[in-house]
């Protein structure tokens, strides 16, 4: 009898491994899993004219096949490849611990969070490859690799079986299968590398071994990759060790370094190779400006480890080893000119061609900003650890940029060491201290290389990163015309350099553009080009630089004193009284004047307060306050609860008032100073309506660059008149303006709020802006008020029900009614949202625009008793559904639950899938569409399978590892609510966690940041319209 069947092959893109699907028409379903590298069928009950559909991470087609070919089918599921974000190199001569299994992903798998032992050498040590299995590296040659995520999909002498399925760049890239390798736009792709060490025993060889000789920039772009070779030396004793190595740019994905190390000779040696100058070899480092690129002999990036320790041998080595990488998570360093390497053979590795000179030389000479306009105090640029002028103190001197656009210096009482833009005033980038307020605050350069910022105990709060010890002193720091700190030793070696907030990655070295002309120069070539060099000024400038008016400053992110020590020349900001710059050296009168002028200038108008006679505030007395203006993120709950002024109340009587069915009118700064008098400012409100452009505009600069990025603020009510008998769940939010922060003059619409007990409540404003605007943070600003024109209508705000927000991003989840403010990012939170994805007060969160008229006892609309759950929807289409798996599990069915490599879920419209990915256990949403991964929960440990995914009856989704240890959890919704629970998979390919009172518990984000469609200028949603 025969039997007929087909083979389904569909490409996956999240998942390192995954599922195989059979179904048998007629018959029952059965999974085809990957189990150990191996695969088995489960429940092989084959019935007549039966048909096999297999969906695999391979390009989909269909194969008929009889039970006589049923094994060769099989042997062909078997070598299909894993994830193609994951890639190696692979050839007989690399180590590989999973050689025998032709559908091998192991050496593809990338190597971020691992200890020392487990990611050096890929893990690989004991594995090394057959007796004369080495990859030949022709000297002054070319050789062709073969990078892929299996080694099924390689040749045959690789090891594959299936052969390249991209051998070449793809045309075009966009959309493209291969494009998922990190990047998705073409110019994202991040660049590879070869290293070598010469040493021919494995297990001699330490990280400081390997030296990259050859670099491709436009990698990994095509399966066939070719490397070139340098002018290499012979190998001792016929062999030594390489390396393919690969950091894909952060912003394709997570951060993951890779490493296939193999055995390697050199062959065509000439008779003038030089040894490679192994000895001088150091750690590469971002280099933006391309003048300052350290070349040479440098090491491969290890990146994203944890430290360790190597076993050579029976001994163990004495030293430690670290990341040689400082880079932060999210900003990957990458084989590009961004980090000085050139395209193709390092040529500059030998100890004939290195061209750094290692003997301490005079640095040159400092330049200066000169516009006494611009830099009155005639600060230079540069701090040094051999001079005097060593230091910045919080509030004191700054440096200024040679061409006096930028600026450095210590914020007033924060301690962050600010660059900023003074054409724009934005802040280019800020190196923040640990804690704040622990002032004076004082930065120095130090004779080993480091740069620490300590505070007034001599805590170090922040210091530069892998730069003690590097080089030779004395080091200097200079702020450069770019706009940039960077850190150069004796030798003129660049050692450290901040980023920019907005990504170098994104807006530079395309990986297709050729090396900067630069970038070809030695070190002391610069030097003596750049030393006689003289910065023009600008035009229109008279030859002093930019001018700066005190409007300017007021923007800037100067505090009253480093404005007291830094200018000493300013112009009056009233265009109309004045035909000209006063000098304040020139007059007694008009320094008075200038100084009170200056005590008048506000901080960054970043942050931002409620201002009011009402507020709780311990810097009343000082006009020029931006205590309340301060953000509140990262602190204990004694420090930033009640913005820490408990104990400083307004005067007696002084309360803001609230009429019930009207509006209040709020003013909103930086600083105190930019008020109305009324609320204690002196100088008036500078943008009291939206600003007209934004575009550019000093305001736009409250984390809100542009226009669609203002995120919301709030008032809420606490109805107790002692604000020490207040707790955080006693606040309810009442008034929501969507589009908040865009003027100083605020206008707030009150519901129907009953009267205050004893004619006094407690409020507070909050606001959250966008993680897309700065940093996470939080606002609080408590104030004393009460209800005016009660009606006799009004009822209680039903507090005893108000609960912590939820984000929806469909309309119809949101759970309404009473509800608290949102707490984030401190000590005591209500909110679960990861860091970089800020909870606002808009429609994402369920938040009506206005007066919040669903807060009270009879217009609440939840219903707090437990309902039956509407019947589960599934998808129907048996081909993209075949074994009929439905779209929910829920807590009070024991049987519906997730295991990985196993049952999924799949949305009714079939469109989207629910998953644990085999082996790693990480929660995966899928479009099947498009194959694009929406988002994962991924598991702390992997390898530990299998791993089960199981709603619990106390609303908690955990995902235990085969230890039982919970290896995922959903965040905050332990208790939250009544059960049972349900976890469905939505038409909208989001996972919704619901209680039984039909309320949103829990949903996923979306990686591709869907969710900011919602802008602050949007009308609330249609379906909100039937709500109170």
């Amino acid at each position: 009898m025969r039997y007929r069947g087909q083979l389904v092959l569909r490409r996956s893109i999240c998942p390192s491994s995954y599922i195989f699907t059979i179904f048998v028409t007629g018959g029952p379903h059965f999974p085809y899993r990957k189990i150990d590298n191996t695969v088995s069928i489960h429940q092989a009950n084959y019935q007549k004219s039966a048909r096999i559909d297999v969906h695999c991470p391979y390009r989909e087609q269909s194969i008929l096949f009889s039970s006589i070919e049923m094994q060769r089918a099989l042997l062909l599921i078997a070598l299909v490849a894993t994830s193609f974000a994951h890639c190696s190199l692979w050839h007989p001569s690399t180590f590989d611990c999973d050689r025998a299994n032709g559908n091998s992903d192991a050496n593809s798998q990338p190597l971020q969070d691992y200890t020392f032992s487990q990611w050096w050498w890929h893990g690989n040590l004991a594995c090394p490859p057959a007796e004369g299995q080495t990859f030949k590296l022709p000297a002054n040659g070319r050789a062709v690799v073969e990078i892929s995520s299996n080694k099924a999909f390689t040749s045959t002498e690789n090891g594959g079986y299936r052969g390249m399925n991209q051998p070449n760049t793809p045309v075009p890239w966009t959309g493209n299968d291969w494009s998922n390798i990190h990047a998705v736009n073409r110019e994202d792709v991040a660049g590879c590398a070869f290293g070598i060490a010469y040493k021919s025993v494995a297990r001699n060889v330490v990280p400081e071994d390997f030296v990259i000789f050859s670099v491709v920039h436009d990698c990994i772009a095509r399966q066939n990759q070719t490397f070139s070779i340098p002018n290499l030396p012979a190998c001792p004793n016929g062999k030594c060790m390489c390396a393919w190595f690969w950091i894909h740019k952060s912003i394709g994905g997570t951060d993951q370094m890779y490493m296939t190390p193999f055995v390697c000779t050199v062959t065509n040696v000439r008779s003038d190779a030089t040894a490679v100058d192994v000895a001088r070899a150091q750690a590469p480092r971002k280099c933006y400006d391309p003048t300052t690129c350290t070349m040479g002999p440098r090491n491969p990036m290890y990146w994203k480890n944890d430290r360790g320790m190597q076993k050579q041998q029976t001994e163990i080595v004495s030293l430690t080893y670290t990341d040689n990488m400082p880079e932060q998570g999210g900003r990957a360093p990458t084989y590009s000119t961004l980090y000085g390497w050139k395209e193709g053979a390092q040529k500059d590795i030998f100890v004939n061609t290195n061209p750094n000179n290692y003997t301490p030389r005079t640095p040159p000479t400092e330049n200066k900003c000169t516009d006494r306009q611009a830099n009155p105090n005639g600060y230079g640029s540069r701090l040094s650890s051999d001079s005097t002028n060593n230091l910045l103190i919080d509030g004191g001197a700054s440096i200024f940029s040679p061409n006096c656009k930028y600026v450095a210096f210590l914020e007033y009482a924060s301690g962050s060491l600010m660059v900023v833009n003074r054409t724009d005033n934005n802040a280019l980038w800020f190196g923040a201290t640990q804690e704040r307020n622990i002032r004076p605050y004082t930065l120095k350069v130090l004779g080993d290389g480091q740069v620490n910022t300590y505070d007034a105990a001599g805590k170090v709060q922040w210091s530069t990163l892998m730069t003690k010890g590097k080089g030779q002193g004395p080091y200097r720091l200079d702020i450069t015309n770019g706009g940039q700190l960077v850190l150069t030793d004796a030798l003129q070696q660049n050692r450290w350099e901040n980023y920019f907030f907005r990504m170098e990655q994104k807006t530079l070295k395309n990986p297709v553009t050729i090396d900067p002309t630069c970038s070809r120069i030695t070190v002391s070539k610069l030097l003596v080009a750049v030393a006689p060099y003289k910065f023009a000024p600008e035009s229109g400038t008279s030859g002093h630089g930019p001018k700066l008016q005190l409007a300017v400053l007021a923007t800037l992110a100067f505090d009253v004193f480093f404005l007291l020590l830094s200018y000493c020349e300013i112009i009056d900001t009233d265009k109309s009284s004045l035909s000209g710059p006063k000098n304040i050296l020139q007059s007694p009168i008009e320094m008075q004047r200038a100084l009170v002028l200056l005590v008048l200038v506000a901080a960054a108008l970043a942050h931002c307060s409620f201002w009011h006679p009402s507020t709780f505030d311990c810097d009343r007395a000082n006009g020029n306050s931006d205590r309340n203006s301060q953000p509140l993120q990262d602190y204990p709950f004694s420090q930033w609860w009640w913005h820490g002024n408990m104990d400083c109340p307004p005067a007696e009587g002084a309360v803001f008032k609230l009429p019930a069915n009207g509006k209040a009118v709020v003013e909103i700064s930086s600083n105190k100073a930019f008020t109305s008098k009324e609320n204690g400012g002196y100088r008036g409100m500078n943008q009291p309506n939206t600003p007209v452009p934004w575009t550019g505009n000093a305001w736009s600069n409250i984390h809100a660059v542009k226009r669609e990025d203002v995120a919301g603020c709030a008032f809420g009510i606490a109805y107790k008149s002692d604000p020490k008998q207040v707790k955080p769940e006693d606040f309810v939010i009442f008034s929501v303006v969507h589009d908040c922060i865009a003027r100083q003059n605020q206008t707030f619409s009150i519901p129907n709020l009953p009267a205050c007990p004893n004619g006094k409540c407690m409020c507070s404003w909050f606001w959250i802006h966008k993680s897309i605007g700065g940093t996470d943070q939080m606002y609080m600003t408590p104030f004393v008020c009460s209800v005016t024109n009660v009606r006799s209508d009004a009822k209680a705000v039903d507090v005893a029900h108000a609960q912590a927000p939820r984000k929806c991003y469909d309309p119809t989840t949101c759970t309404m009614g009473p509800r608290n403010p949102m707490y984030w990012k401190n000590e005591r939170p209500n909110m679960p949202e990861d860091g970089h994805r800020a909870p606002t007060y808009s429609i994402l969160y369920g938040w009506k625009e206005g007066a919040q008229k669903d807060i009270f006892v009879n217009t609440n609309p939840n219903n707090y008793t437990a309902r039956a759950a509407p019947a589960e929807k599934k998808c129907t289409d048996s081909q993209l559904n075949p074994q009929s798996f439905g779209s929910r599990i829920s807590s009070d069915k024991p049987a519906t639950f997730l295991v990985d490599g196993g049952a999924k879920l799949v949305s009714p419209n079939c469109k989207y899938e629910a998953f644990l990915e085999y082996n790693t256990g990480s929660l995966m949403v899928i479009n099947k569409t498009d194959n694009n991964c929406l988002w994962f929960g991924g598991a702390q440990q992997r390898g530990l399978r299998p791993y089960t995914l199981k709603v619990l009856s106390d609303g908690q989704v955990n995902n235990y590892d085969s230890a039982g240890k919970v290896q995922w959890s959903t965040s905050m919704t332990q208790g939250l609510g009544k059960g049972p629970y349900r976890l469905d998979l939505t038409n909208g390919g989001q996972l919704v966690l619901t209680d039984a009172t039909q309320q949103h518990r829990w949903e996923n984000f979306f990686f591709d940041d869907r969710e900011n469609q919602f802008l602050s200028t949007s009308a609330d949603p249609a379906v909100w319209r039937r709500r109170p």
